[in-house]
């Protein structure tokens, strides 16, 4: 019982830190924000919108297989000076996984370019109307900056405040982003994450330690005026062998398509 409340307590004392960082850069960033809001005054800053319904092979998450088969992901989205909102869902289209929808998931994220670097914190509640796993929310702190033209190194790292708290995901590497307004654009990314063995034990139920998992992504977008289609492929690779053997030889690879429009 000791051991638990001393976890819980250094979780409560990670997501304290965290959201005290993320608390620390907004107010840096707001400081900084009335050159940039004039701007905008005087160019007009609009609200832009967007919808995408994303056909995959599997959903894979940070590295996990979270179903069996094919999915269908719908989000819609809202915007404005750097600032998103965002609906995500997931929906299984096989029988090899429970009908319904399996995850409703609404976020709030905001972007900020401060001294050469880009900062974005995000807050996410995770819900699962189809299931029977409870709902959580998380905190994620990312930052990148350029290395290289269109290259950019980032880091990832985040903390579940709500029903998993103390369950950490994080991941470091490079990617790769052209034009997006292009009629043809193409990005791509390879990095490695870890999760805690909280984590992996809070959403794919089964014991574990910290793991680590290589992946790369490719995806290559076509542009018809408002509208856009993008294909997508990545693989992911456990690192941990005993991990492995405990969820299954699934395939690295998985793919599909997505169907969009933004204005």
């Amino acid at each position: 019982m000791e051991g638990r409340r001393s976890q819980d307590a250094r979780a409560a004392r990670n997501a304290a830190g965290l959201i005290a960082a993320l608390a620390i850069f907004w107010v840096a960033a707001a400081s900084n924000a009335g050159a940039d809001d004039a701007a905008e005054a005087g160019s007009g800053s609009k609200w832009s919108a967007g919808m995408e319904s994303d056909f995959a092979s599997r959903y894979e998450w940070r590295g996990l297989a979270l179903s069996q088969g094919a999915v269908v992901q719908p989000s819609v989205w809202l915007s404005r000076s750097g600032l998103t909102l965002t609906l995500w869902s997931s929906v299984p289209l096989e029988s090899k996984d429970p009908p319904g929808f399996h995850e409703l998931d609404p976020s709030i994220e905001y972007e900020r370019d401060f001294a050469g670097w880009t900062l974005t914190p995000t807050f996410e509640i995770y819900t699962y109307p189809g299931t029977p796993g409870p709902s959580s929310a998380e905190v994620e702190l990312m930052v990148s900056r350029s290395v290289a033209g269109a290259v950019s190194a980032f880091a990832r790292q985040t903390i579940d405040v709500a029903a998993y708290s103390g369950a950490t995901s994080g991941g470091y590497g490079l990617k790769r982003e052209t034009d997006s307004e292009a009629p043809w654009s193409w990005s791509g990314s390879a990095h490695l994450d870890w999760d805690s063995g909280r984590f992996i034990e809070a959403y794919l139920g089964v014991p574990s330690r910290t793991s680590q998992i290589a992946e790369a992504s490719l995806a290559v977008t076509r542009r018809l005026g408002r509208a856009y289609l993008r294909g997508h492929v990545q693989a992911d690779a456990l690192l941990d062998r005993e991990l492995r053997g405990t969820v299954g030889s699934l395939s690295p690879l998985s793919g599909g398509v997505a169907f969009g429009a933004e204005w």
